[in-house]
């Protein structure tokens, strides 16, 4: 089986395979599901904050009645 025009173009210039291209993105998308999950749409991070903010704000009213 010879191999595709398209495959060929891309040995030619030197371009990695799309399965090579694949596995990478694979792995990025693992790597980033924590953040995306944090601070992407529908993320914790605005609730954790939130929540930081609030425990910042007993404190500063707890130093002021002192």
């Amino acid at each position: 089986m010879s191999p595709s025009p398209l495959t060929d173009l891309a040995d030619r210039h030197g371009l990695p395979d799309v399965d090579h291209l694949l596995a990478r993105r694979a792995e990025l998308v693992k790597e980033a599901a924590p953040l995306r999950a944090l601070y992407g749409p529908g993320g914790t991070f605005p609730h954790a904050r939130k929540v930081e903010l609030s425990k910042l704000a007993a404190l500063l009213r707890a130093m002021g009645e002192t």
